[in-house]
């Protein structure tokens, strides 16, 4: 790990975030922008740095502003990381969400945002990689354009949650992010957007508190789905699961797929899990414990225990299709007595995912098990959304 001295700007090396021997340091948060200072600017010593670089101000900046908060020490990516080693950057990547929790203080630079009523509209708040920034430290400061104070984490619980959705309690620090079904922090990241598309994926290792190696090329479907299988490797939160399938329009909006054909048992983007914030597990202690609840991956799929049972599946008022419904082991926070479920379907003598809704199953005495609907978790493609009937 390297740091930045506040007062030289001189790059020194430590073993670990950890170790005994690294000072205490703050931690910078921001948004690439052009002509940032990389590692090669600042490796041979303060008197190489290009100061007419457009990112030698950032970094002056944050350097003056950790050292009047009384830090010798500050990390920033653009130049703590030797970005042309691939073995570097992979091992940085994997400890970013801990390096943010070990700094004494993260910076949050906003260099869009002059005045507080430009706060919500900031670029900061739309990227991927600042969602572990806003999470991971203990204490993070918003500053503006001006390196004024725009106010902290804590005391700006509640506008940041309106903004990212993240739960005010755990911005406030008073709750803990493993508190959170998978479908909820997925939730989080799902509008936000990176440069490399497998960035997407490789941002969240650290929500999930997971690691993986990074294979830039393999493309954003690929490594969601590598970052999906290793979550289920440690966790047994079948909210994983509970994703929406969409098409997308010429115009980039997006709207749900019909039953056919079918479809990956995983989710292909994180934009799949758009208001999967209001599904929670029954047992947040059984959700972190596999060997209670196993989800097992094997070649052909996936396999775990889950309620499953035959279903009319109504495409319109002409056309049906039978199928089977799995109704996961979770529920909504709003609806305590609803569980997300989806629709399969038997293929060469396994069940196949079908690109639908995510249904709503619903205790229904009075007409037999369950009542199963989409409405009221995202629209259907038609008025009255699409229905299957246990």
């Amino acid at each position: 790990m390297r740091l930045l001295n506040t007062s030289t700007l001189e790059l020194h090396s430590f073993l670990s975030a950890r170790h005994i021997d690294t000072p205490k340091y703050a931690i910078l948060s921001h948004t690439w922008e052009d002509e940032e200072i990389l590692f090669q600017d600042v490796r041979d010593g303060p008197h190489t740095i290009p100061r007419d670089k457009k990112g030698f101000a950032k970094v002056a900046g944050s350097a003056r502003y950790a050292k009047a908060k009384g830090f010798d020490w500050i990390w920033i990516d653009t130049c703590c990381i030797d970005k042309s080693s691939s073995a570097e950057l992979s091992e940085a990547i994997n400890s970013m969400f801990l390096w943010y929790r070990l700094a004494e203080i993260c910076f949050a630079y906003l260099s869009d945002v002059r005045s507080p009523v430009e706060f919500a509209s900031s670029r900061w708040f739309t990227r991927g990689w600042t969602l572990q920034e806003l999470i991971a430290p203990l204490e993070v400061e918003f500053l503006n354009s001006d390196w004024k104070l725009l106010g902290n984490r804590k005391g700006l619980a509640g506008s940041l949650s309106g903004i990212t959705g993240v739960d005010e309690r755990l911005l406030a620090g008073d709750s803990f992010i493993t508190a959170y079904s998978i479908s909820t922090r997925m939730a989080w990241a799902s509008h936000r957007q990176t440069s490399r598309e497998e960035d997407l994926a490789y941002s969240l290792l650290g929500i999930f508190n997971v690691t993986m190696p990074l294979i830039y090329g393999e493309g954003l479907q690929s490594a969601f789905r590598r970052l999906q299988e290793e979550i289920i490797e440690t966790s047994g939160d079948q909210s994983i699961f509970a994703f929406r399938q969409y098409y997308w329009k010429k115009n980039g909006s997006p709207r749900h797929v019909v039953a056919n054909p079918m479809t990956h048992y995983l989710a292909s983007h994180p934009i799949y899990f758009g208001k999967g914030e209001n599904i929670i597990d029954d047992d947040p202690y059984e959700r972190n414990h596999t060997a209670l609840h196993p989800i097992t991956l094997h070649p052909h799929g996936v396999t775990f225990r889950a309620i499953v049972g035959p279903a009319t599946y109504h495409l319109n008022e002409k056309t049906s299709m039978k199928t089977q419904l799995v109704i996961l082991n979770c529920c909504f926070q709003n609806d305590p007595l609803a569980r997300p479920a989806f629709l399969v379907a038997d293929f060469d003598g396994l069940l196949a995912r079908l690109k639908s809704p995510l249904l709503r199953a619903l205790p229904s005495p009075g007409e037999g098990v369950i009542s199963v609907q989409s409405k009221g978790w995202g629209p259907g493609p038609g008025p009255e959304g699409e229905k299957a009937r246990g």
